[in-house]
């Protein structure tokens, strides 16, 4: 990974030293897999589920989400996600709504920038 992918990248709010680590330092693994973030159907599954107000299905789908997140260094996404897991388990259904629309704005800002890299 150039240093220029690597700055844009941390610029963006992404923690790319502790997801090169969760890949063994394998920069390029790690760029393949994060670059395939946005084609991930987890983003897409919950957002059907909160358009439905299928809260319990919302609440899995946000957790997938952020695990995936958690191992890609997407560490503002994480924890938002992790809110919205946590405001599911305690069936607080406006609270998911709500942190849904945090989720899409910073699912949307990361997309914006690995669909750059990825056409780069």
């Amino acid at each position: 990974m150039n240093e220029n992918t690597l700055q844009e990248l941390e610029a963006a709010g992404i923690d790319v030293t502790a997801g090169i680590n969760r890949f063994l330092g394998d920069d390029s693994i790690y760029l393949s897999f994060l670059l395939r973030f946005p084609q991930e159907e987890s983003f897409g599954q919950l957002e059907s589920a909160i358009q439905q107000s299928k809260w319990q299905e919302a609440t899995e789908y946000a957790h997938a989400l952020k695990g995936l997140c958690g191992n890609l260094g997407l560490n503002k996404l994480f924890q938002i996600c992790s809110d919205m897991v946590t405001a599911g388990r305690n069936g607080e259904e406006m609270q998911i709504a709500a942190l849904y629309q945090d989720v899409r704005a910073e699912y949307e800002t990361i997309c914006s920038v690995l669909n750059g890299k990825g056409n780069s």
